[in-house]
């Protein structure tokens, strides 16, 4: 169960969100690969959403990625029955999923494959990221850091493709460029340097 956000990063996340779910075409019923349906995604509430609720979305569009075709799962990976029994069996919840498996070289595949994907799709991760930057400095999930380097990673890799709005990605970045966690710490300022003029 999330935890509800602070007042600025959840303003942050739902303008940002809403936006992008209310203009990206994708988002109707789907038929992804080995599932019976992708489920519509509606934009959140403002009066409540939660870090699980903004995941849920995540694992939705990736759901709607994957149903037309632009996620590809390499044959040697979809062998692999601990991805078969991942995919197949279990509720929407893909992100956390992979990084839940424990074979590191399938991890890293995947979560390439992921990026990739997102990364065909260039016209929408700015939104997507700064998004789940945002979600992710701030929440306290077992697989945060991971997560959070993950989105930053997409950021930096595909920087020359995007314009992020530079007050927004300053208000999701500053906070992460002051925690305690090095390494979370040294992302964000790479990332707000890299886009940020001030």
């Amino acid at each position: 169960m999330g935890r509800v956000f602070q007042t600025g990063v959840e303003r942050v996340l739902f303008l940002f969100l809403n936006d992008f779910i209310e203009q990206f075409p994708m988002f109707n019923l789907g038929v992804p690969i080995k599932r019976a349906h992708t489920p519509h995604i509606e934009p959140l509430p403002p009066d409540r959403h939660t870090a699980a609720d903004y995941l849920r979305q995540f694992d939705l569009l990736v759901l709607n990625f994957i149903s037309r075709g632009n996620f590809v799962i390499l044959p040697r990976l979809w062998n692999n029955s601990e991805v078969h029994r991942w995919f197949v069996n279990k509720d929407p919840n893909l992100i956390t999923a992979i990084l839940d498996i424990t074979d590191s070289e399938l991890k890293e595949d995947l979560l390439q494959s992921l990026m990739d994907s997102l990364g065909s799709n260039k016209h929408v991760l700015p939104e997507v990221c700064i998004c789940f930057l945002s979600l992710l400095a701030e929440q306290e999930s077992p697989h945060f850091q991971d997560l959070f380097l993950f989105f930053a990673n997409m950021l930096l890799h595909y920087h020359q493709f995007m314009n992020p709005n530079e007050s927004d990605l300053n208000d999701v970045l500053m906070p992460a460029s002051l925690s305690d966690d090095k390494i979370i710490k040294h992302m964000a300022r790479r990332t707000l340097k890299l886009f940020c003029k001030k």
